[in-house]
């Protein structure tokens, strides 16, 4: 198990200063401690109530994640895993945990996809899709200043640098394009019941065709009322009820 991130403290302090009147630093403070000394159910309410304000925050996914693994609740964790993962996709830790805790569970069912754009862009994965904006904006940049220079200032090797900043430009809208694609139209959830059974249809009077395990991880396919259609290992797909999962 890899040690927990108090890294997290370093983001707050650039933080707003009137955060500090709030008791954010302090509560962060006492969860990481609680957390050190075992007392992992304060540690985790108070990394809950530290979502509630930065849900997107991964230093915090990946931190209660931690704690709901040292409680034995691998499902939880490995669902926290992944939304840290979201937001830290480089995070060599994250990913280290989340295959612990994968490990841990009957199944052993990972469902994560990788997009078919990434055999070409393979840095797709890599990269958070506001990091993907980010760069094509500079990239954007970039290119546009090289085309007012060449308007004043005329030469070849200002030519062949636009020419790259293009191409390079086009590469980076593809990837946004993609990454954006594989967050708006992609969606997992992990099973949370220590047995789930999986129908065929959206009734309970179908036909079980599997049972899940707590842990495993599928892609949702649909949703429709209280039941969602998961794609499973062997490429078919069931239903199941939104209660029995995580998202």
């Amino acid at each position: 198990m890899k040690a927990l991130f108090f890294s997290v403290l370093v983001l707050f302090i650039f933080c707003d200063t009137a955060w500090a009147d709030t008791g954010i630093l302090r509560e962060l403070a006492e969860s990481n401690r609680s957390y050190e000394e075992g007392r992992l159910e304060e540690a985790r309410e108070g990394y809950q109530r530290l979502l509630k304000n930065n849900p997107t925050n991964g230093h915090l996914h990946y931190n209660l994640g931690n704690a709901w693994f040292g409680s034995g609740n691998y499902a939880k964790a490995i669902q926290h895993y992944l939304k840290a993962q979201k937001q830290l996709p480089r995070d060599e830790d994250v990913e280290a945990n989340l295959s612990l805790a994968l490990r841990k569970t009957v199944d052993i069912w990972d469902g994560r996809q990788t997009s078919p754009a990434s055999a070409i862009l393979f840095w797709l994965h890599d990269y958070t899709l506001l990091e993907h904006l980010q760069a094509l904006g500079l990239l954007n940049l970039l290119f546009w200043m090289t085309h007012g220079l060449r308007l004043v200032r005329s030469g070849e090797s200002l030519s062949k640098a636009r020419q790259i900043l293009l191409g390079v430009l086009i590469l980076g809208a593809l990837s946004t394009g993609a990454r954006w694609q594989l967050e708006s139209g992609y969606e997992v959830a992990v099973v949370k019941e220590i047995n789930v059974d999986v129908y065929s249809g959206e009734e309970k009077t179908d036909k079980v065709i599997l049972q899940l395990h707590a842990g495993a991880i599928l892609p949702v396919v649909d949703r429709r009322g209280e039941w969602i259609e998961l794609e499973l290992p062997d490429s078919k797909t069931g239903w199941v009820l939104e209660q029995t999962v995580l998202r």
